[in-house]
């Protein structure tokens, strides 16, 4: 599986927000509003970004080029853990659109997944990076030298 391939569903967004999408449907993949299929593509940009700057010095000490990381991180995750973080994403830039955002709660709820993408993506991260390469520190050895 390749990081283009990696995406959500309508049932993973209901499972997290339950009643509060049931009244919206569209002709998109996910099916709640015609847009949907930007937001994921600036979801997962956004996540892809991000990832990559928390891990810079691993990609480069791995031998791995962007593309090829980001694949290896899906393949990996074994849990759905980056669904959740682009899921996390897709909603909290669902709840702050103006259209959702004016039936009540949306700010709040912007704010929450947004502190849940922010919170859970060190985390995953450093997971996943366990899952790529074991995290060992290099071994230091300290000559010291009896002249005398």
């Amino acid at each position: 599986m390749s990081w283009s391939s990696l995406s959500i569903d309508r049932a993973l967004l209901n499972s997290m927000e339950g009643e509060t999408l049931s009244d919206y449907s569209s002709q998109s993949d996910i099916g709640l509003t015609d847009n949907d299929d930007d937001r994921l593509a600036l979801s997962k940009r956004t996540l892809r970004l991000d990832i990559l700057g928390l891990s810079q010095n691993s990609i480069n000490k791995g031998g791995y080029t962007d593309d090829s990381y980001m694949s290896a991180l899906v393949v990996a995750d074994e849990y759905d853990l980056l669904k959740d973080l682009v899921a996390y994403q897709f909603l909290s830039l669902l709840f702050q659109d103006s259209s959702i955002n004016s039936r009540g709660r949306g700010s709040e709820k912007h704010q929450y997944y947004y502190f849940l993408y922010t919170n859970t993506l060190k985390p995953t991260v450093n997971v996943l990076l366990g899952k790529l390469t074991p995290m060992q520190s290099p071994n230091r050895i300290r000559l010291v030298g009896y002249f005398g």
